[in-house]
């Protein structure tokens, strides 16, 4: 009997994305491996993605379509996870889109060899005017034959991205369900960093696939990502500094959690320049500038011996001003 593989099931998230849906669906619809199920989750949009969705629910029996009152990203993930009824969760966003052989590479990667996680290794950022192809880490098809220690010092790497971003990992549903492991629903930005680390620590089997799948849309103005605020801020380093704190003196397997760390304490203060971005009037401006002051602990016990002082006052409005800067040259080059 010919084996039927792995079945896959897709998450989207859906708020006012009536301009993209149609070639999100269709990304999927259009995979070359065909076991999975669609399951489109409305968050209560005010336009009119709802019936874009359900046009196509009518057409394939293999999409599933839920509408709710509003509650967010998170929110809209988790309920989405009440109906999956695949081997494995994926994730993929209303504004953007796969490849159409992205699940049959995965199948290849997974196919008789259960992962807890399976984590991409690239993606390609994208407007109507360009395309930029991202990979997060080094590594080719000899990276599976690795145990799971080599893997995590792979992905913790201080030289490598972190691939937190939710849809970047395909997750085994029992894993999940085993662990009780859900979307923190309380946080304004940054959720699927809090839920990538909340697996890594329970993680008992990785897997990796190099192939490029994800299509990220960057010129959607209304995505979360182009409105930061200071309470948005506020959530994605209280994310760090939770996760920092809890894999103090901890291990995966014989992989020592102070690497994690280590990649923590670097990618923190970055975040101190989305503070320069908040709008002068953010009610939450003065508790992100209280947050760094505070818990400079978290990149000095890394060994990076910058003063809060020197990297909030000097590095990072030296650093914005370079890079606007270099902005103008270039748009002056271009001319």
């Amino acid at each position: 009997m010919e084996r039927i593989g792995n079945k896959y099931s897709v998450i989207v998230p859906v708020y006012n994305v009536e301009k993209y849906l149609d070639e999100c669906i269709n990304s999927v619809i259009t995979q070359t491996y065909h076991n999975w199920e669609l399951i489109i989750v409305d968050d209560e949009s005010s336009d009119n993605s709802l019936l874009v969705a359900q046009k196509y629910e009518q057409m394939d029996n293999r999409i599933h379509v839920y509408q709710k009152t509003h509650g967010g990203l998170p929110h809209t993930r988790n309920w989405g996870m009440k109906y999956v009824t695949g081997d494995y969760l994926a994730l993929l966003d209303g504004d953007d889109y796969w490849s159409s052989e992205h699940l049959a590479k995965v199948e290849e990667v997974i196919g008789d060899t259960p992962c807890d996680m399976c984590i991409m290794n690239n993606h390609t950022n994208f407007t109507s005017q360009w395309k930029q192809q991202i990979v997060l880490f080094p590594m080719d098809d000899s990276t599976n034959n690795l145990c799971l220690e080599k893997k995590l010092e792979i992905l913790f790497s201080l030289d490598n991205h972190l691939p937190a971003s939710a849809v970047l990992t395909i997750y085994r549903v029992d894993f999940l369900k085993r662990n009780a492991l859900k979307y923190g629903e309380n946080y304004k930005c940054s959720e699927d960093l809090d839920f990538f680390l909340h697996c890594i620590s329970q993680v008992g089997s990785i897997r990796v696939a190099q192939h490029e799948f994800y299509f990220y849309r960057q010129d959607n103005q209304r995505a979360m990502t182009k409105n930061l605020t200071g309470e948005m801020l506020l959530s994605r380093i209280d994310i760090y500094k939770k996760w920092f704190d809890y894999y103090q003196d901890k291990k995966i397997g014989k992989f020592d959690c102070k690497e994690i760390q280590n990649k923590i304490a670097i990618d923190l203060p970055l975040n101190i320049g989305g503070y320069f971005e908040l709008k002068t009037g953010d009610k939450d401006k003065k508790k992100v500038k209280q947050f760094f002051r505070t818990n400079n602990y978290i990149w000095c016990g890394a060994g990076i011996k910058e003063s809060y002082f020197w990297i909030f006052y000097v590095h990072f409005p030296l650093k914005m001003i370079n890079d606007r800067v270099q902005m103008l040259l270039r748009r002056i080059k271009g001319r």
